[in-house]
């Protein structure tokens, strides 16, 4: 008889360069500001269920001015009907990594969490994970500052990592 567990599958990194999706904090760095990533397919697959359970993972960090303590960098998910296009993806976003127009634009996306301000160096590297559940194919990230100082703005500083969690073994 199999054992029931957790087989962690390959990761899907958001950033700058060098990951799956494109996703460049470093380009929207100010206070009161946020960008989302460009879009990622998920994929279908008939032959196996998809995971719907991730962990995900993200690194911020502050650019040369101290942050304030308990303020933090909020997370959203973005989900798509489509790979391109603004029809049928929350808040009407589309596809490409792009600043949001504003704070209202973070209105109708999915909150995932708060990366939190815990240090006041300047350039402190802020880390938070958790759980998170995805139904859609079509998804984005994105993120709006809400430290007080701005983030880096270092391409390397900042990324996201979503990791499927299956809930079969095979």
């Amino acid at each position: 008889m199999a054992e029931l567990g957790f087989i962690r599958k390959t990761s899907y990194v958001f950033k700058a360069s060098g990951g799956d999706v494109v996703w460049t904090p470093s380009s929207t760095t100010t206070d009161q500001a946020g960008r989302r990533s460009a879009r990622l397919d998920l994929g279908v697959t008939a032959a196996v269920p998809k995971p719907r359970l991730y962990e995900w993972r993200a690194t911020i960090t502050n650019g040369a001015s101290t942050g304030t303590l308990g303020r933090g960098v909020y997370l959203y998910l973005i989900t798509a009907t489509a790979s391109t296009g603004a029809v049928g993806t929350d808040g009407g976003e589309t596809e490409t990594d792009a600043a949001l127009a504003g704070s209202d634009d973070r209105r109708n996306l999915t909150p995932i969490g708060v990366v939190v301000c815990d240090a006041t160096a300047a350039t402190s590297v802020y880390r938070k994970s958790g759980l998170l559940w995805i139904s859609a194919r079509y998804i984005q990230i994105a993120h709006w500052n809400d430290l007080g100082v701005a983030i880096s703005s270092t391409a390397t500083d900042h990324d996201f990592t979503l990791t499927p969690i299956p809930d079969y073994t095979a």
